[in-house]
């Protein structure tokens, strides 16, 4: 019977795993530190604004999941990686830093990536950050 995970996991970079399972990590921590964000927003604009982005974490967060299991035959358990801040503008700032260091990391991994796929993602992904981000100091500039 013919398995693919188990042909696509031979040869497959280690380190691209890693840098899969990472941002499994960093999407997991951003839907929970924006769903928390949203619950603060003085506005509703600024709300729906927070929770499109916490949208398109979950979509990234999938993805991921999906290249992870699809690679290694295995669910990663994702982990938080930073504790969500309890003040609005506070955590604005923290989600805008984040979210540009989110894309080079991204920007890095898709370099590294031996995978189209997870080149594609990775690349995508990067792109949405960097659109999160300009939102993100939008909202802090605009106050």
């Amino acid at each position: 019977m013919y398995n693919s995970t188990l042909q696509l996991t031979e040869g497959i970079n280690p380190e691209q795993i890693n840098n899969i399972a990472r941002a499994m990590n960093v999407e997991y921590t951003s839907i929970f530190c924006l769903e928390t964000l949203a619950q603060l927003a003085p506005s509703l604009e600024e709300r729906e604004r927070i929770l499109a982005i916490r949208a398109d974490e979950f979509r990234h967060y999938r993805m991921f999941a999906e290249l992870y299991f699809n690679l290694t035959g295995r669910e990663h358990t994702p982990q938080m990686i930073a504790v969500c801040s309890n003040l609005y503008e506070r955590g604005l700032k923290e989600a805008f830093f984040n979210k540009q260091n989110n894309v080079a990391e991204y920007l890095n991994a898709a370099e590294q990536a031996d995978v189209p796929a997870v080149r594609n993602s990775f690349r995508r992904a990067s792109w949405d950050e960097q659109n999160h981000g300009v939102w993100l100091l939008y909202l802090l500039t605009n106050r």
